[in-house]
């Protein structure tokens, strides 16, 4: 038993012997240093020397677990040209496409970026763990580490200055880099220095240990035929001035092809930030656009009520033709203005993004017939006829949204009347391939130049200049078109001919439903007359005045508030029916209002609250509804719409 025991101890001992001595010859030295530095950097390189030394003595590698191990942390390796020669040439066949010089600009860029970062990552690790402070002596250190892990060694220059400011320089030669020696191995030369994880590595290094950005590039290269490969080391937007100083004996192209090969990490980074402040710029503009339409949808609907509302009253009164007539034309005025409004608003939520498209059932015969009864009265006046031609094959019922449809298809169509001054207008529909509706609007108008159809959808554009003096219109009306058409995932475009007239067509996705897997709609019957105490909150007097005519119209009786305050205190007081609440108002507005009423209210009794807004922007419906209200009737108010919502919520 002594016998083996004494057998294993001296397996062991041999064992540890070979230990040692594979761990000497992992890093033995041919002569000289890893570092050469000038002598007043000497004794602080000599210093770092010793400290990696003994952090790359823990040297252990087993291929059975797959791990090569330097004081705990695993290393990786690999073929030198798998990060040099034979990387970029995979990069050049890989963007041939795009011609040497720009697939050598992909490679070199990758490479650099992926070295700064690791240099910094190796940096930080290795100054954690080595229990380095000192900033220069960080970056003494990440020579030596740079050597022992196989890059190259280092020779730094004189003339170099490792201050962390401005002052920074560092001049040095890698002798020995491992990627000039791969494109050497393979026996390949190269127009422009290859020694770019060199920099890389070198700068990221540098600027995690100072805390200083800093870049670097080789000016010269051994894979060019070039005697060194020699570095500058400095601040990002201090290079070029650097480089070009060190080249001031070289040839204009010499210079040109070096500080072509500059990284541009930096340069990406600051445009980076310029993009991201702009970006910023544009959000907040955008902001501020969404809360001014918001604030004048406000205060331009508000008045309207009142037009609108007013003109409709009288047109309910007895009144002469000649009355009936001018009250008419008031009333058709207040809905242009409705009109444009509405345009500028449908315009800002498709540009951020928030005009829903609703994929239901659409009923094509009753969308154009709709189109049909909204213009008869227009086409009438302008001695026009207005004509429809549904294919057969266009089933009842087809997916799509009907709201949209309507839409543009009015809008086309009432562009058709505008510009039309005598002669027909015909609506054409088909399903071609049973998945696709197309719709045509042809007219005998003026018809469009050539030279402007290119130019007819986009916004604030209209054939002529003179067409929007002589017609009138926004200019917004087919952009918007467009941009429905597109969300829907169609086309839409023209043909025209000057003076012959137009015919503009568009198609959308449109599948078959069936009609028999439709549920009947419920009709209500029509509600003439309501026997309700309303209580109406509005801080308009006009608009106030206005929908309390509406309401009693209806039969209502209506005790009316001017602020969220006095609505408060009048549901405390007594009990109504239905409240119609404004939402911005001053004092306390309809959000605050409705709440402090549910609060009175507790669990015994909710009087249905209906949100009464001048504002229409996305998320407005939501945000009423959070605050408590039921419903959402929006400004300007009409007695059709009115009465709809009355029926909703009052018995008759």
């Amino acid at each position: 038993m002594g016998n083996r025991e004494s057998e294993l101890e001296a397996r062991v001992r041999a064992l540890e012997e070979e230990n040692r001595r594979l761990r000497a010859g992992a890093f033995a030295r041919a002569g000289g240093e890893a570092v050469r530095v000038p002598e007043p950097f000497r004794e602080l390189f000599d210093v770092a020397q010793k400290t990696v030394a003994a952090y790359f003595e823990e040297f252990r590698a087993d291929p059975s677990e797959g791990k090569i191990e330097i004081a705990g942390e695993r290393y990786v390796l690999m073929r030198a040209s798998s990060l040099s020669y034979g990387f970029l040439n995979a990069v050049r066949k890989q963007y041939a496409d795009r011609g040497d010089d720009e697939a050598l600009h992909i490679g070199r860029t990758l490479l650099f970026d992926m070295a700064h970062v690791i240099g910094m990552q190796d940096a930080r690790q290795f100054h954690q763990q080595m229990g380095l402070t000192d900033p220069v002596a960080k970056l003494a250190a990440g020579p030596v580490h740079f050597a022992y892990s196989g890059w190259a060694s280092v020779e730094l220059l004189p003339g170099s200055n490792p201050s962390p400011d401005e002052e920074f320089l560092i001049t040095y030669n890698h002798p020995f880099s491992f990627e000039s020696d791969s494109w050497l191995r393979a026996g390949k030369h190269t127009g422009v220095p290859v020694c770019i994880m060199n920099a890389g590595y070198s700068s990221g290094w540098c600027e995690e240990s100072f805390g200083l950005p800093l870049s670097a590039t080789e000016i010269s290269c051994k894979a060019c035929g070039d005697e060194h490969c020699t570095f500058i080391m400095a601040p990002p937007h201090l290079l070029r001035e650097h480089v070009a100083a060190a080249l001031s004996d070289a040839t204009q192209e010499e210079r040109r092809r070096i500080i072509s090969a500059i990284p541009t990490l930096f340069e990406r980074k600051e445009a980076e930030e310029r993009l991201r402040a702009a970006r910023d710029r544009a959000e907040a503009a955008s902001e501020a656009k969404s809360l001014f339409l918001a604030n004048m949808s406000h205060e331009i609907r508000t008045p309207l009520t009142g037009l609108l509302g007013m003109s409709e009253l009288l047109m309910l009164d007895d009144l002469t033709q000649q009355q009936r007539e001018s009250v008419r034309t008031i009333h058709e005025s207040g809905e242009a203005l409705l009109a444009i409004l509405n345009d500028v608003l449908d315009l800002s939520k498709i540009e951020a993004g928030m005009m829903p498209i609703s994929v239901g059932t659409c009923e094509v015969r009753a969308v154009i017939g709709d189109v049909v009864e909204v213009l008869k009265a227009r086409v009438a006046e302008r001695g026009l006829k207005l004509s429809t031609a549904i294919d057969e094959s266009v089933p009842v019922f087809v997916s799509g949204d009907s709201l949209r449809l309507r839409q543009v298809i009015l809008n086309l169509v009432g562009n058709a009347v505008k510009f039309t001054e005598q002669g027909t207008i015909e609506i054409r529909a088909d399903w071609s391939d049973g998945a696709e509706l197309r719709v045509e609007v042809e007219d005998s108008g003026i018809g469009i130049d050539p030279t402007h159809i290119d130019h007819l959808f986009e916004i604030f554009t209209q054939a002529d200049s003179s067409d929007a003096r002589r017609f009138s219109g926004t200019g917004l009306g087919l952009s918007i078109c467009r941009r429905l058409i597109q969300l829907m995932g169609g086309k839409i475009g023209v043909r025209s001919s000057v003076g012959k007239g137009s015919t503009f067509w568009f198609t959308v996705p449109a599948t078959l439903v069936e009609a028999s897997s439709l549920t009947p709609a419920a009709v209500p019957a029509k509600r003439q007359r309501f026997d309700a105490q309303v209580l109406l909150v509005e801080d308009d007097r006009v608009a106030r005045y206005v929908v309390e005519k509406m309401l009693m119209e209806q039969g209502c009786t209506v005790e009316s508030a001017k602020d969220g305050r006095e609505a408060v205190a009048a549901a405390a007081a007594g009990e109504y029916d239905l409240v119609f609440m404004d939402c911005q108002m001053p004092i306390m507005d309809g959000y605050e209002a409705t709440a402090r009423i549910r609060n009175l209210e507790g669990k015994q009794r909710r009087t249905p609250i209906i949100a009464m807004t001048a504002s229409v922007m996305p998320g407005q419906r939501e945000k009423c509804r959070a605050a408590g209200m039921d419903d959402f009737i929006g400004k300007p108010l009409d007695l059709e719409r009115l009465q709809a919502t009355l029926a909703r919520w009052v018995e008759s």
